[in-house]
């Protein structure tokens, strides 16, 4: 967000690592992305599934399991993100329709379906030919 208006006070750039010698991320990471202080954006199944507008790897594809779009098993297992509350505000939250599609819906899925299910999420920047691939 960029503005021109002046402001009373202004945050500090956020600069501290808190990750100190914990490695659950690093061992939770599928591929093996994560290691000690670096990620390896190749083997993110994330950056492959969301970001990647080329050839997915038939390796990572594999190792992602279920997997279509982002992975988060690093967010889903570092002690920062425990005990924070999950928000249940609806907008934010998946369709029971979204959730209750198989793989079969997927690969049949019209343009138009999609658009409909997806137009105004991050979904659609990533598109329906490139989740097809993620399959």
């Amino acid at each position: 967000l960029m503005v021109t208006a002046e402001f009373d006070a202004y945050d500090q750039p956020f600069t501290a690592s808190y990750c100190g010698t914990c490695t659950r991320c690093v061992e939770a990471c599928p591929t093996g992305a994560l290691t000690a202080g670096e990620v390896d954006a190749r083997k993110c199944i994330s950056y492959q599934t969301i970001e990647n507008k080329g050839e997915y790897p038939e390796a990572l594809k594999r190792l992602a399991g279920n997997r279509i779009f982002g992975c988060d098993a690093c967010q889903e297992v570092c002690p920062w993100n425990k005990g924070v509350a999950d928000h249940h505000i609806p907008d934010f939250l998946p369709s029971p329709e979204v959730m209750a599609l198989t793989v079969k819906d997927w690969e049949t899925m019209s343009p138009g379906r999609f658009k409909a299910l997806f137009q105004n999420t991050p979904l659609e920047r990533t598109g329906l030919k490139r989740l097809k691939r993620n399959l």
